[in-house]
């Protein structure tokens, strides 16, 4: 097939996100039928269909361990993200882990997700596109342990080794950084199924990309990915946190000082202030020259 046909270009972005769907699905049958093995084993015993239990009861115990499914999900996506990149051959542009800058990495991801995540939680936004307030409660039922491993670690990891890894290098090969970084964080948001969290994860998925093209390693977006899951986790359960955005009084105060310093982070991070900097020492040299006339 050839590179340059639109379809096939298509065919390329779209088909890593059926794999993903088809795992998905796939997973949820085979956890959802082991945990119920003991319901469904009663039935058969009974002499009743156990597709039908299946298919009316799977929805609700989908729901109730939605994290222990994108935990056992996300191990498999892992490798099957770490295999499209090795056949797209883009072990070879991956550098070694190199700790210089990951100091600021760190922390724009957390200054990332205390601004955002307050700005959006202002907003209101939930309830237009899906629920984040939904997507809360199933993640609550869930033990802590098992929270902090899927959502400030092995997710992240799966999430940029298949967007930034798989998605953003197929698109950036059909157009360039910019297109691909907007592309790819369009999709990162409409993945999270619901607009608080698809609008923060845009903007993240943003500085991710950035973070990926300026370290050309995969380890800097998921470096910075999880600080920022691993900030936003603490906020969820830290009870200061709750009591600032209980009232607005409180909440949009401390959202514009986390937004000024998530700001300043990135303008340092895109070196915004390295480039006036050398543009006065250039300015200095050249009046040196003059004088020298």
């Amino acid at each position: 097939m050839n590179d340059n046909d639109f379809p096939w270009k298509v065919s390329r972005v779209i088909v890593p996100f059926l794999v993903y769907f088809l795992i998905t699905i796939i997973v949820q049958v085979i956890v959802g039928s082991v945990l119920m093995f003991d319901e469904l084993k009663s039935i058969r015993d009974a002499g009743y269909d156990t597709t039908f239990y299946l298919m009316d009861n799977l929805d609700a115990v989908i729901k109730e361990n939605a994290v222990l499914m994108t935990l056992i999900t996300s191990f498999v996506m892992i490798f099957v993200s770490y295999i499209m990149m090795y056949t797209d051959k883009l072990y070879r542009d991956i550098e070694p882990f190199n700790f210089s800058g990951y100091g600021t990495l760190c922390i724009l991801g957390i200054t990332g997700a205390l601004g955002i995540s307050r700005l959006v939680g202002i907003l209101p936004l939930d309830n237009i596109i899906g629920s984040y307030a939904e997507t809360q409660s199933l993640i609550s039922r869930s033990p802590i342990p098992v929270q902090i491993l899927t959502l400030v670690f092995v997710t992240p990891i799966m999430e940029e080794l298949f967007f930034r890894g798989v998605i953003y290098n197929r698109i950036k090969k059909y157009s360039d950084v910019i297109w691909a970084s907007i592309l790819t964080s369009l999709l990162f948001g409409i993945y999270h199924m619901n607009l608080v969290q698809g609008v923060y994860a845009f903007i993240m998925g943003i500085l991710m990309c950035a973070a990926y093209y300026r370290h050309k390693s995969i380890l800097a977006p998921m470096f910075l990915h999880i600080c920022a899951n691993g900030t936003a986790f603490i906020m969820s359960i830290n009870p200061v946190s709750k009591a600032i955005s209980r009232s607005l009084l409180t909440n949009i105060p401390v959202m514009l000082l986390e937004m000024g310093i998530f700001t300043i982070c990135v303008l340092y991070f895109f070196g915004v202030f390295e480039k006036k900097e050398n543009v006065q020492e250039q300015k200095g040299s050249e009046s040196d020259e003059y004088k020298d006339i």
